[in-house]
């Protein structure tokens, strides 16, 4: 056996740290995506470790990170993570093993387009007025969480352990938390849910509450 041997290799030139990419554009412009487009910068003599894609929002106006990839060849990129109906600017970094560049110049800001609203409203009960009235309560959506323009709450019920189709009231009145429930059956117990809506769709159902409308208090 000969004599194990090492050799470190080194290029000749160090490397630096990258330049910044250039000429952000921002297409395909989704509820919770954009795709990214730039040009490279300077790599540094190194490989583009990472792309650090860090946004600007109307609600926060400090730069934060967004969205990474690790393709060094890239030239687009899929942002995700984005919130729908905001505006945003864009801007990115370009790490190498050296470090990160500085920042690119920020995109021209844009608005994520509109979905249904994130959830339904929290904390939904019922609790019976009279023989035949049931207040419903909820915790209104904030504004972020409406995901578009706010319009307002679906309230759906029915008689409960039945199949007939739920009946419907729409609250047009997006700050609304509460809603009666009028001309129930009397000593009745009803399942209600509350849904959220906005002008491109609605939320997920609350899961449902249930409560019994009070015995009539008619005398013979």
């Amino acid at each position: 056996m000969g004599v194990l041997r090492t050799a470190t290799i080194q290029s000749g030139i160090e490397p630096v740290l990258p330049g910044p990419p250039s000429r952000l554009a921002v297409s395909n412009i989704e509820a919770f995506s954009v795709v990214l487009q730039f040009t490279p910068g300077f790599d540094g003599n190194s490989s583009i470790t990472r792309w650090t894609v860090q946004a600007q929002s109307s609600r926060n106006s400090t730069w934060d990170v967004l969205w990474e990839v690790t393709d060094p060849e890239a030239t687009t990129i899929t942002v995700r993570n984005l919130i729908p109906f905001t505006e945003y600017a864009l801007r990115l970094v370009a790490n190498n093993v050296v470090g990160p560049s500085a920042p690119s110049e920020p995109t021209k800001r844009f608005q994520t387009i509109q979905a249904p609203p994130s959830h339904a409203p929290y904390n939904v009960t019922v609790r019976a007025v009279s023989a035949t009235q049931l207040r419903v309560r909820w915790t209104p959506l904030q504004q972020i969480e409406w995901f578009g323009v706010p319009r307002g709450y679906n309230v759906s019920y029915r008689r409960s352990n039945t199949d007939t189709p739920l009946d419907a009231v729409s609250i047009e009145d997006h700050n609304a938390n509460s809603f009666v429930l009028e001309d129930l059956e009397e000593f009745t117990i009803y399942q209600v849910i509350v849904q959220a809506y906005n002008d491109v769709g609605t939320s997920q159902p609350s899961p449902p509450a249930s409560e019994r409308t009070r015995e009539s208090s008619k005398t013979i």
